[in-house]
């Protein structure tokens, strides 16, 4: 039977999985992040063709692609675009294939995704590939589906599919277009973490930590908080908000669980949550064995990074 994933990235990267699975464990098919670079398309004038142009500007978008089992198989890939943000898919009307190809589990990397589709622009599409209407600019189609009209920001859904065996993952990320409709608006940027800790010590990109016993292991965040932008967005009355960025963490490891999958940002009642911590346990079953764990981190603004780390677990 076939199994797909819809995976929301823009909201987490938890997705949607079976009702027996934790999240936090990674052991199929997954797109745990995906980002673009930049994290937003901004335009320093709103009242001008110079806006077009840069909205044209290309990016480049990489994706986050475990498959744990798949002993590095090949993952084919497609990556989508649509019009409205109801299409988890980009497959209805209006969606145009950007790019497919094939690559492996890790780090997916498409350079120059164009962008924006005005048509004068004559920007590069895959044979066949239709605008939207026989001519109208994706961009216009996706504020005429927004309920806010573009204002702060327009979000051009994109989605990346990747298919390997019996399983097949639609990943989904909005691309953010922005124009300077107030002095104090500055360009979002990727956040980046500056590493990890594990049991309170450093956790470097290149070391594999002995681990044993039957945990829980504490696992968190170096200090960020210096790196925590401030920005504006516009009111209705078109008057800057002043708001700051309170990033999210979502953890997964291909072995055992975490005690919290995401951390940061806010709760129900709108306070931020304090602090960054959560706990990785082998689980019962567990045999010992290399662990890759991930720390995916998200601004809330469309920015997105991650950490990759290993340590090696036994008994």
């Amino acid at each position: 039977m076939r199994r797909a994933l819809v995976l929301a990235l823009f909201l987490s990267a938890a997705g949607c999985v079976g009702s027996q699975d934790n999240p936090t464990n990674v052991h199929d098919l997954r797109v745990l992040g995906a980002s673009f670079e930049p994290p937003e398309i901004f335009a320093v004038s709103c009242y001008d063709d110079s806006a077009l142009a840069v909205f044209a500007s290309p990016v480049v978008m990489t994706a986050l692609v475990a498959d744990p089992a798949g002993a590095g198989r090949s993952i084919d890939y497609d990556l989508r675009v649509c019009a409205s943000q109801g299409d988890t898919t980009c497959t209805g009307d209006g969606a145009l294939t950007l790019t497919r190809g094939s690559t492996g589990p890790g780090e997916l990397v498409v350079k120059d995704v164009p962008a924006s589709f005005n048509p004068n622009l004559r920007l590069p599409l895959m044979p066949g590939a239709q605008l939207v209407d026989g001519g109208t600019p994706l961009l216009e189609e996706v504020v005429e589906h927004d309920l806010y009209q573009g204002l702060g920001g327009i979000r051009l859904p994109a989605v990346l599919h990747v298919k390997a065996g019996d399983e097949e993952v639609f990943a989904k990320k909005l691309l953010v277009f922005t124009c300077k409709l107030l002095p104090e608006m500055t360009p979002n940027h990727t956040p980046r973490l500056p590493g990890l800790l594990l049991e309170g010590e450093p956790w470097p990109d290149d070391a594999l930590p002995d681990l044993q016993g039957s945990g829980p292991f504490a696992v968190e965040p170096e200090d960020f908080q210096d790196r925590l932008e401030p920005y504006v967005v516009p009111s209705y009355s078109l008057k800057p908000v002043h708001l700051s960025e309170l990033w999210i963490i979502s953890w997964r490891a291909d072995m055992g669980t975490f005690s919290e999958g995401d951390t940061g940002g806010t709760g129900f009642d709108g306070i931020a949550v304090a602090k960054h911590h959560t706990e990785w346990t082998p689980g019962p079953d567990a045999t010992e064995r290399d662990v890759t764990f991930w720390a995916v981190v998200r601004d809330g603004r469309g920015g997105e990074s991650w950490l990759v780390r290993k340590a090696h677990w036994r008994p």
